[in-house]
């Protein structure tokens, strides 16, 4: 009878601890909608996101029937996303950082044209995330090395992130 309970209290514990290791996100998500000058979406268009950081092709996809592509999965990075499709000039949206866990949405717009022009769009560097109610931070290697750290306990930059609060003088772990 006590193996039977201590075998369930086991598998229980198994299951709750890896339901928290599948909550740590460590890419990101890249999507949006291809549409015209208009606002009109374009179905099948060709959609090429490329890691700029490394030179790589992360996926080449093809937009829906609503004009809308999902790239999931990607590792941080910077990454362009390019747009064509048949009668419309080439559309390449630069410099798009995607940090942990963003799910960044590039709306590119195609403009009536050749397929041999190309119209190219830096992404903006400050962007407010609107696809979740979540709100977080990202601490950067500059802020680790540059900011003071009370006993270089690098767990204090956490009091950096929106909602926590520190009201201690010296915790180890503080936010807890």
């Amino acid at each position: 009878m006590r193996f039977k309970i201590l075998i369930t209290l086991m598998v229980i514990t198994f299951f709750s601890l890896m339901s928290l290791g599948v909550a740590q996100e460590v890419l990101g998500n890249i999507s949006g909608t291809v549409t015209d000058s208009s606002g009109a979406a374009i179905p099948n268009a060709t959609v090429t996101v490329t890691n700029t950081s490394t030179g790589t092709v992360a996926r080449v996809l093809k937009s829906n029937a609503d004009g809308s592509y999902t790239a999931p999965s990607l590792p941080i990075g910077t990454y362009s996303v390019t747009a064509e499709a048949g009668g419309f000039s080439k559309t390449v949206v630069s410099n798009i950082e995607l940090n942990v866990n963003d799910k960044l949405s590039i709306n590119p717009s195609l403009k009536a044209g050749s397929a041999g022009e190309v119209i190219t769009v830096e992404a903006n560097p400050l962007e407010v995330e609107t696809q979740t109610a979540t709100s977080s931070t990202l601490i950067s290697g500059e802020q680790i090395r540059e900011l003071s750290l009370n006993n270089r306990n690098y767990i204090q930059l956490v009091s950096l992130m929106p909602g926590v609060s520190f009201g201690g003088s010296d915790q180890l772990y503080i936010g807890t």
